[in-house]
């Protein structure tokens, strides 16, 4: 030992014997520990200056027990022990040294001082593992910040792997995890028997594997020939792979023997998982990868990592890619049934699985929309539905599609314009609404495709396309245009429904007449079905209330029709200007004589009835500071906003395709335009509506759906594709006539026909006599302000545990969930989390998800399954434990539980 060492030493047993004693004690007794017996020579010389010195021998430890208790119970004491005992019953010393102090010269005793690591045999024999690592100060310090101490092995080398994974703080989820993305999943470059790897040959090119499976050369670029782990060969390299190996047989029941390739570990883990969810036929031959020890933590390490951080995820992701491939599990799983496969999300196979076959059979009716309901509701809470939710979305509106086809499977046959026009504003509209909904997903899907399942999905689409277009749209029109066909002809609109030239009459004007402000916005081709899905959004953003009310358009339904229509009079007339035959000539329309075609001349129209009334453009509102909006409304008794987004996408042949995607645009702008106006305006009473619906359909037209324009005789002054307006002599054989005026005749294709024009636009299409035309929204909004009586904000649906048991006996379990409201109105779905935390509010299960989003009276359609599984640890009978359910936003709630489960904690883990 050298003299610096030497002279190190003796200066801190000086500093030790020099400070301050504990509470009541009146002498130092220090125990100078060194079982390895490296100062066996030197300790006496070492020895302060008027402290006595004992060196325990084996021997003679009842005499210098005798010594320091009875014969000299005032002296300072350094006792040097060199001896290692079998247990707390050999050391004859044990009591002198519990009330003593202790003193480790060596290097490790230093470094595990320096790490609040606990001095006992074995966590030193752990130290020991990473002297090299501890060589390193930055190392020192990533492992000093995490602030622990240490009294297990287990913990010390977890945070010791960690901090070698770039993951200080992790556990071992997150080790495991980081060697699984650190490469050579599919062969393993294993080390030479001495842990030390060849040398690289003198060319730099990597020589052939060996026989005997140890490693080839290393290139010259540091690069191996042969894949392998940069995590493990870090481990290695400043600790023991061993010890990450029996971390892994610990909690995963996984034995490597060296050879084996990394795959086989993920495989291991992954199947292990899936064992916990699947039949164990499904897993016939793959037996050597399942361990049952293993089960719990592995269910949890593939939960943890899917929905942990989106690096996470994408690792195992690729992870579960590659053993997919390597195991063939496409092929095993795609001859399950569907219901064998619903409850395991380890792999993304089983959802393309689920889907592919979902999708191939939605044609030919074999699926049961029921049951399609019911498979897409237990996959929207599993690991990987974000990856396939536009899927799962495409298959769920289809299902709704299917379901409404199923509950009219006998077609349309009513009998009354009114009774048609009622069941379509009250049901009839969802099929509008899913098939929207359909096509929004699936031209998300088209986007990032999934080859699996592309082909399957675009077949359901055509599928998707008949049922909607000439099963619902042909039959619902034809049975509308057959009742409303007599009062279309004679009046030019159906009696017994409300009309859009009354809305001036009936809302605004009636809202200014009771002396409050009324604000209206006129939004370009907001059909009824997407006014009703803006009701429930203002309804569930906003803390007034909002009902959505239906009235059917002018004929023709085109813009300048109806924005005549929606201003003051309730009365339309038009002229032509120009030449007939549809060349240059075009209707211009009037409300109570005033032209309307201009916002300029519309805000003419509005002040010609009231004085304090002004019209506004939508980008004009927007581009406004908050002062500049008051100013220009102050005093305003009405106000009109128009609004363009469906029909700015839908009229242009480039983007008509995106209509659909135009409709949400749509309703974030109007609902953002209806909080500017009730918080920077103070609007309490807004009116929202449209000058007309559109017909819209995905697949191109068949010659069949369109009609020429050659085979309308008469003298045309307009036409669209969906309406003609024509001198009084005109009697186009295949369409529909509608009143105009005495000077002016209109028509219209019956069902979805259009009429063939030059250019593009056929699937986007308006001006026709359709519900889907005609039937356009009035949705009332009344606001209500935080303060006042009527405010009522969105309610939690609220989610509760209804199952008996509280005790948790087992490391997976489930429990059933009501949710306790159904939604609807302020009441709006809601994402809970529910999962098992200790005392100290730290989570000890995965974190599982509850849609509570269910909108039946029947309690029992409102119960959920949940199933949890707890971490693999050591639980105490008696300690505390709650099962929370939180939503984020409302307080949690926490229900004591008891968890009674067997398992063998950490200890023992030595090395």
């Amino acid at each position: 030992m050298g003299m610096m060492a030497d002279e190190r030493i003796k200066i801190l047993l000086e500093q030790r014997f020099a400070e301050g004693l504990p509470d009541f004690l009146a002498r130092r007794v220090l125990f100078w520990r060194d079982e390895e017996g490296e100062f066996e020579g030197e300790a006496e010389a070492l020895c302060p200056d008027g402290v006595r010195f004992v060196r325990l021998t084996g021997s003679n430890n009842f005499l210098v027990k005798k010594l320091l208790c009875r014969d000299d119970a005032e002296s300072d004491f350094l006792v040097y022990d060199p001896l290692s005992y079998a247990g707390d019953a050999d050391d004859w010393l044990l009591d002198v040294k519990l009330y003593s102090e202790e003193f480790r010269a060596d290097l490790i005793s230093m470094r595990m001082a320096e790490l609040h690591i606990e001095p006992s045999p074995e966590m030193r024999r752990a130290v020991r593992v990473y002297l090299k690592f501890l060589e390193s100060k930055e190392r020192r310090a990533k492992l000093a910040s995490l602030g622990r101490e240490y009294r297990r092995p287990i913990d010390l080398h977890i945070d010791v792997m960690a901090v070698l994974c770039g993951r200080p703080g992790g556990g071992a989820v997150e080790i495991v995890a980081a060697v699984l993305a650190g490469g050579g999943l599919l062969r393993r470059c294993a080390p030479r028997n001495d842990g030390i790897r060849c040398a690289p040959r003198n060319d730099g090119i990597c020589c052939a594997p060996r026989n005997d499976g140890i490693c080839c050369a290393p290139r010259n670029d540091g690069i191996c020939c042969d894949p392998c782990n940069d995590v493990l060969a870090r481990i290695g390299k400043y600790g023991d792979v061993s010890v990450f190996w029996r971390l892994a047989e610990k909690l995963a029941g996984y034995v490597d023997d060296g050879a084996r390739p990394l795959l086989d570990f993920a495989a291991h883990i992954l199947l292990t998982a899936a064992s916990a969810q699947l039949d164990a036929g499904l897993l016939k031959g793959l037996e050597r990868f399942v361990s049952e020890t293993g089960r719990a933590w592995c269910h949890g390490f593939v939960q943890e990592m899917q929905r942990g951080s989106a690096a996470d995820a994408d690792t195992l992701f690729e992870i579960c890619r590659a053993a997919e491939d390597a195991l063939k599990l496409p092929a095993r799983f795609g001859g399950a049934d569907v219901d064998a496969l619903l409850g395991c999300d380890v792999f993304p196979c089983i959802d393309e699985r689920i889907l592919l076959r979902l999708f191939s059979e939605a044609p030919d009716g074999a699926g049961h929309p029921g049951r399609i309901l019911d498979v897409v509701e237990r996959r929207r809470v599993t690991g990987w539905h974000a990856r396939t939710q536009e899927y799962y979305g495409c298959l769920f509106h289809l299902a709704k599609m299917q379901e409404f086809g199923v509950a009219h499977g006998a077609g349309f046959h009513l009998a009354h314009a009114e009774e048609i026009w009622n069941a379509y504003t009250s049901e009839y509209y969802k099929m509008d609404s899913h098939y929207r909904r359909f096509h929004i997903c699936f031209g998300n899907t088209l986007k990032d495709a999934n080859a699996e399942i592309e082909d399957a999905l675009k077949q359901a689409a055509e599928y998707a396309e008949g049922l909607y277009h000439y099963w619902f749209l042909t039959g619902l029109t034809e049975n509308w245009t057959r009742a409303a066909g007599a009062d279309l002809a004679a009046l030019g609109y159906v009696s017994g429904v409300a009309r859009q030239t009354d809305f001036y009459r009936d809302y605004p004007q009636k809202t200014a007449d009771g002396g409050a402000r009324a604000f209206v916005i006129v939004s370009d081709a907001l059909r009824y079905a997407v006014g009703v899905e803006l009701a429930d959004r203002l309804m569930a953003t906003m803390g007034g209330r909002a009902a959505a009310e239906a009235m059917q358009a002018a004929f023709p339904t085109i813009t300048k029709f109806g924005m005549a229509a929606l201003l003051p009079g309730g009365k339309l007339s038009a002229e032509i200007k120009g030449q007939a035959g549809g060349k240059g000539g075009k209707a211009e329309v009037f409300a109570n004589g005033l032209p309307t075609g201009s916002l300029k001349q519309r805000s003419a129209a509005l002040l010609a009835a009231r004085e304090n009334s002004i019209a506004l453009a939508y980008s004009e509102v927007l581009r406004m500071k908050k002062q500049e909006r008051r100013e220009l409304t102050a005093g305003k008794e009405i106000v009109y906003i128009y609004h363009n987004a469906i029909d700015a996408a839908g009229d242009a042949r480039a983007t008509e395709d995106e209509v659909f995607a135009a409709c949400e645009k749509a309703i974030l702008e109007i609902t953002a335009l209806v909080k500017i106006i009730a918080n920077d305006l103070g609007g309490t009473n807004i009116f929202i509506t449209a000058d007309h619906g559109f017909l819209y359909t995905y697949r191109p037209l068949a010659e069949t759906d369109k009609i020429g324009r050659d085979e309308i005789p008469g003298d045309i002054f307009e036409i669209g594709r969906r309406y003609a307006l024509a001198g009084v002599g005109a009697s186009p054989e295949y369409l529909l006539p509608v009143k105009i005026n005495e000077a002016l005749r209109g028509f219209a294709p019956r069902g979805t026909v259009r009429i063939k024009l030059p250019g593009g636009g056929e699937n986007y299409v308006h001006g026709g006599v359709s519900l889907q035309e005609m039937a356009v929204p009035v949705v009332v909004y009344k606001h209500a302000r935080a303060a006042a009586k009527s405010y009522e904000g969105a309610k939690s649906p609220g989610l509760t545990l209804i199952s008996e048991s509280r005790t948790i006996t087992g490391l997976m379990f489930s429990w059933d969930f009501l949710q306790t409201m159904p939604v609807g109105g302020k009441v709006q779905p809601c994402n809970y989390s529910v999962y098992i935390a200790d005392e100290s509010g730290a989570a000890v299960s995965g974190k599982q998800t509850a849609i509570a989003d269910r909108a039946g009276e029947d309690a029992q359609g409102r119960v959920f399954r949940v199933r949890l599984c707890l971490k693999p640890m050591a639980y105490g009978r008696n300690k505390d434990y709650k099962l929370v359910i939180t939503n984020g936003v409302d307080a949690p709630e926490e229900i004591p539980v008891r968890i009674d489960v067997a398992f063998a904690d950490d200890f023992g883990f030595d090395v």
